[in-house]
């Protein structure tokens, strides 16, 4: 099985034509993967900025455990992730920052 994760900062989700009505979605590709794959329609977030939710995400905890409070701080390495136990499970892992 393959488990393809995809974050994105500053997309809402009513410009996804995959999930919305929208007739003018320049999510193609996310779209692809959607109609293939698993959507996701309920979900909380545990802060307003990407970075602690994206570290909540990846290591199941919450800010006040793994210290994440605002963008632009990276994750100390005491904290194990998903791809960490992935791999330890026979999963390849990759990872991929692109920054805009």
């Amino acid at each position: 099985m393959n488990i393809v994760l995809i974050c994105v900062d500053a997309l809402r989700w009513d410009k996804i034509g995959a999930v919305s009505d929208s007739k003018n979605s320049l999510t193609q590709n996310i779209d692809k993967l959607a109609k293939n794959g698993s959507i996701f329609m309920n979900h909380i977030t545990v802060q307003n900025s990407s970075a602690p939710n994206q570290a909540s995400l990846f290591t199941g905890l919450y800010p006040v455990n793994h210290r994440i409070r605002e963008n632009c701080v990276s994750l100390k390495e005491e904290f194990k992730t998903m791809a960490e136990y992935l791999k330890e499970n026979g999963y390849k892992t990759y990872g991929v920052v692109s920054g805009g």
